[in-house]
This record gives structure tokens, sequence and C-alpha cells, in this order.
């Protein structure tokens, strides 16, 4: 319950979500708007929204201990912060929330450009759920990316200005992959800038993946060659189920993201082949790739 800019809770109860809203002074800080040094009720679902907060979790670490109400917690809502610059994810004494966090749900959060930009391991993150966040330039780095041994579902929408998801990280190497095991759902819609899923040179392994949606995202290209997606797969485009071998639809995405003037001249084995010099380009990565080289 909110009352004149404070929190009042029944501590000897469990809660089932801990509601942390309309703290409009600039000056109020996350999780110092806690008055009091009682001990915070149990509960796994905090939700901070409709405040000014620059920050949810500070570098600053508080005088209260806080571990035991952060290792309880499971799911991360966070709804409405427009001013908000940083989720706080990196900083070391909310390490018992990371380590037991499974949902994240973030909605209407324009200045935010990413959810995290430092190494951090969500080893226990099975849902990510993100709308209408329009600063949003990409989710997280590869190398928090790899640490998502166990996510089942992720949901990216309306992020006008995203780019990517995963960030590549100038220190990469050339080769080596990415793991999404556990990953069965992938829902993008409304992002019109978003290119790719990954644009560094890791391959990408989708060996769960089930269902992918995308809704007004022209220019995205999702998978890539040697990407492994399985072999059962259901695409949906803009409402309409794409039928037909998997290989084709991640041929078809090629396609449109490498298509060259149809002006140019080529040359192969002295012949200039006939017809749309695009088809002859995709019919050669086909003809020099087996299937199982595509996906996997």
């Amino acid at each position: 319950m909110m009352e004149q800019g404070k929190l009042h809770v029944d501590l000897q109860e469990e809660l089932n979500i801990l509601r942390v809203q309309c703290f409009h002074d600039k000056t109020d800080v996350f999780p110092f708007v806690f008055h009091s040094k009682a001990p915070l009720p149990s509960t796994k679902h905090l939700l901070v929204g409709h405040s000014a907060f620059h920050e949810i979790f500070p570098s600053q670490t508080p005088d209260v201990d806080y571990t035991k109400f952060l290792s309880q917690l499971k799911t991360l809502e966070v709804i409405d912060l427009s001013q908000l610059e940083s989720i706080g994810f990196e900083h070391s004494w909310i390490g018992p929330f990371i380590e037991n966090l499974q949902d994240i749900r973030v909605f209407y959060c324009a200045n935010l450009t990413n959810l995290t930009a430092f190494t951090v391991s969500f080893s226990k993150l099975e849902t990510i759920n993100v709308q209408n966040c329009d600063g949003l330039k990409y989710l997280f780095t590869s190398s928090t990316a790899k640490t998502l041994s166990v996510l089942k579902e992720m949901i990216l929408v309306n992020c006008k200005s995203i780019i990517e998801i995963v960030a590549k990280e100038g220190d990469e190497p050339n080769e080596g992959a990415m793991p999404f095991m556990e990953l069965s759902v992938l829902t993008l819609g409304s992002l019109p800038k978003l290119g790719s899923f990954y644009s560094g040179s890791f391959t990408l392994s989708f060996s769960s993946l089930k269902e992918v949606s995308f809704t007004q995202c022209n220019n995205t290209k999702v998978f890539r060659l040697g990407d492994k997606v399985p072999d059962e797969l259901k695409v949906t485009i803009d409402g309409v189920i794409c039928e037909g071998d998997k290989n084709e639809v991640i041929m078809q995405q090629i396609d449109e993201a490498t298509r060259v003037s149809k002006d140019l001249r080529v040359t192969i084995d002295g012949e200039c082949p006939e017809g749309d010099i695009n088809n002859v380009i995709i019919q050669q990565v086909e003809d020099e790739r087996q299937p199982a080289d595509l996906v996997s």
C-alpha cells in the first residue's frame, strides 16, 4: 500500500506481489525508499513502477542487509519508469537476486537502452518479456547471452530503436557457439530497426525452438547459414504460418538479406548464368552446403 510517499506492508504475511510505485521525487532511490529497518515481507514477485527512478539497483550498497529478501525473488516487473537508464543488474550486492531470477518483464521504459551492458550470469532465467521500450538498442551482450542456459521464452514487442537482440563484443573470438538450448518460443513484433538476432561470428544454436513469430519486422533476419535450428519449427510471419522445409524459410531470409543489384554481371566457369542473379547466388550457396550444415 502507498500513502504519502511511504511504503506500508504487513510483515506477518507473504505477499503475492510487492509493489513499489508512485515515487515521483527525483531524489528517491530504490531500495532506500524503504524507511524502516524492519525485515521486508517474503515475496517472489517485485514490481517497480510509475516512478522517477533512474536506476533500480544503485551501485551504493544499502546499509540494510537485503540478502534474504532478494534471494526469495523470482520475478522482476518494471513498468512505466520513463527516466530509467539502468536496472543495475551488474552490482555485486544484488547477487542473491540474480542467482534466483526466473522472469524479467520490462514495459514502457523509454530511456532504457539495454537490460545490462555488463557480463551477468542469468543461470535460472526462464522468460524475458520486453515491450514498448523505444530507446532500447539491444537486450544484452554476447557474454551474458551465453549464460541463458534455461531460457524458455523470449518476447520482444514494439521497441522502435532496437538493432539486435544480442550485442557483439569487441574482444570476441572469430568462432564459437552461443547455445539457447531450452528456448522454445521466440516472439518478435513491431521492431522496425531490428536487423538480426546477433551480428557476431558465434554460431547460434536453438535446439529446442518450436515457435517463431514475426509481426511487422520487415528487416529482421534471425537465422543465418550455420545456425542450428530443429527440423520441426513453426514460423509465423505477420499472422501467416510459413509451410514447407525450414531450410527454404532460412534461405528466403538469406536471399532478402544478401540481395544484390540485378545489373551486376557475373561469370561462373566462363559462362554468364541466365535468370535473376540473386537466385543464382542463393543456388550456389545451397549447392555448396549440405542441409545439415544449414540447420541441424
